[in-house]
């Protein structure tokens, strides 16, 4: 449904992962005709100067296959969002919205008396029009916007092979564990319609 640009964005941006080494899907398959009606998928990152190993696991969760209730300490009487996104931590977890709404920080009785930062409010669409006339920088540029793009397609690949935990050569385009995986990579462009540098 086009969303894992919007969902996945704050956690690879924040987090400031880059490429996935490894993902994996749960999911039952494509026929061909429709997409799957559900799908978990799990990348594996390496960890940056933000997570606490060297090592971070993603997952996402579609189609009604919503991640344990129990991964994070809910309010009674709260349930998870339709949409959004989870951050577990060493020290309690944030669940926000998306839309979105005000982050909350889980267990509630821990960060009760914490002070969000104020921050100044962003129009989304001068930014981009005050980029283009290099005033400033928008807040997804092509170096995060990039490997994001490249992480959802490698899920949408492995959906298409659910089970099995492919490995990703981002330098080289490949998946060194999966020739039929390669072959989802790139499309053969009939002769007379190759696009230059992709062949």
């Amino acid at each position: 449904g086009d969303n894992g640009s919007h969902i996945l964005d704050p956690v690879m941006w924040s987090l400031g992962l880059g490429v996935p080494s490894t993902v994996q899907a749960e999911s039952p398959g494509t026929n061909g005709y429709t997409y799957t009606p559900w799908s978990v998928i799990t990348w594996d990152f390496p960890g940056s100067r933000y997570t606490a190993h060297d090592r971070i696991k993603v997952t996402w969760h579609d189609g009604g296959r919503k991640p344990s209730r129990d991964l994070i300490p809910l309010p009674k009487g709260r349930n998870l969002p339709r949409h959004g996104n989870i951050f577990i931590g060493t020290e309690g977890a944030i669940l926000f919205s998306v839309p979105p709404s005000a982050p909350q920080l889980l267990p509630v009785e821990k960060f009760a008396d914490y002070e969000y930062p104020k921050l100044e409010g962003r129009d989304h669409y001068m930014q981009w029009t005050n980029a283009i006339r290099g005033e400033t920088r928008t807040t997804c540029p092509f170096t995060s916007c990039g490997p994001l793009t490249e992480a959802i397609l490698l899920g949408n690949i492995a959906i298409r092979l659910p089970g099995e935990t492919l490995r990703w050569d981002s330098k080289k385009l490949r998946f060194p564990n999966s020739q039929k995986a390669n072959g989802m990579v790139r499309r053969e462009y009939r002769k007379g319609w190759e696009v230059p540098g992709l062949s």
